[in-house]
């Protein structure tokens, strides 16, 4: 089974970590879909004696399904999208501008209610960000991000924890629109 990216298989996958970060993401998010499709399958039959899938939900309730598998996606990657972007490739992390990292239609961040200073430190403290975002596509547009979300972050070893506030905060993709207004939490490790 060819588990290749459309962009590894052209040969154009870019380098460095953020590329890294973002297939991982786009990996992960398949897993989730995957697993979320399985839920409640019980133990899956190995793939030879696989019979062809057989639909067991109403239209109705599949679609229900599908739509929430957008903000889970959203969920499992909040810190990919909202956090990775503002760090550069330096060790101890400075923040950076995080319109080099994805396309919004407009987008403004703040930490500590004070404009994001691009090249300064990244605090070893816990902190504040507070994302306003119109149209941004933080996994190669495979979700679009509107609204607006708050994050309090605090360092943990080699990563990050975080607690997500989103208000009114619109998750578009394939699977639907879902608006997220309920506080979720978050981890990543830097990998570093």
């Amino acid at each position: 089974m060819n588990t290749a990216t459309p962009e590894q298989a052209r040969g154009s996958v870019q380098p460095g970590p953020r590329a890294a970060i973002a297939t991982g993401a786009r990996l992960a998010a398949a897993a989730v879909a995957v697993a979320l499709s399985l839920g409640g399958c019980g133990k899956p039959a190995p793939v030879a004696d696989a019979a062809p899938a057989r639909p067991t939900q109403a239209p109705s309730t599949r679609a229900t399904a599908a739509v929430d598998e957008a903000p889970a996606q959203f969920m499992a990657f909040a810190l990919n999208a909202l956090l990775v972007p503002l760090f550069d490739d330096d060790v101890p992390p400075r923040w950076a501008d995080p319109s080099m990292s994805f396309d919004c239609d407009a987008g403004a961040v703040t930490v500590d209610d004070a404009p994001l200073d691009i090249g300064a430190p990244v605090p070893r403290e816990p902190f504040t960000v507070r994302w306003h975002m119109e149209r941004c596509a933080p996994f190669d547009d495979a979700m679009d991000l509107s609204g607006d979300i708050e994050l309090r972050v605090e360092p943990s070893g080699a990563g990050y924890k975080a607690v997500l506030q989103p208000a009114r905060f619109h998750v578009v993709s394939a699977h639907g629109h879902e608006v997220l207004t309920q506080a979720f939490t978050a981890s990543m490790g830097l990998g570093r």
